[in-house]
């Protein structure tokens, strides 16, 4: 349709400022959904399945790594099953984990994820950090390059 003179003009403004108003809206929608999925996803309660040491223990001297192996296999025990993270919505994070005599130690912190959603920094007494390796609605792996190197399994309880 062809309009004349003010009216080309006024239609022509009102496109634009739409145009670049929806552009807005659609790029400010697609990057929440996008940014949020990664922590969504991770918002719940988590239970520790595993924790692969086996970096770490390359690190040990050999005629050590036995003693390592027995004393993790004791811990491991104790923790796995039994070891529970749980993400907040507004970045809240509580640990539940037994200690050395079996009663269940409650540590409450902090996490954060990076903008690109691949690491994960979780404060309670101490501050660590994780490289997200596997991030599904029910399974979560993360790797620390800290000392002691480390993997952990974790599957969402709810």
């Amino acid at each position: 349709m062809k309009y004349s003179g003010k009216c080309h003009r006024f239609v022509k403004q009102f496109e634009f400022k739409f145009m670049r108003k929806y552009i807005f809206f659609s790029a400010l929608t697609l990057l929440l959904f996008s940014c949020s999925g990664t922590e969504n996803k991770l918002h719940g309660r988590w239970k520790l399945t595993d924790i692969d040491y086996s970096q770490f223990e390359k690190s040990i001297p050999e005629a050590n790594r036995a003693d390592f192996r027995e004393a993790m296999e004791d811990n491991l025990k104790r923790i796995l099953g039994n070891t529970y993270f749980t993400f907040g919505k507004e970045d809240s994070l509580k640990l539940e984990s037994p200690d050395f005599s079996g009663n269940i130690d409650i540590s409450k912190g902090s996490y954060h994820l990076n903008d690109a959603g691949d690491s994960l920094f979780l404060s309670t007494d101490d501050k660590e950090s994780y490289v997200i390796l596997t991030l599904t609605d029910k399974a979560l792996k993360i790797r620390s390059d800290e000392s002691p190197e480390r993997t952990l399994t974790l599957s969402k309880v709810n």
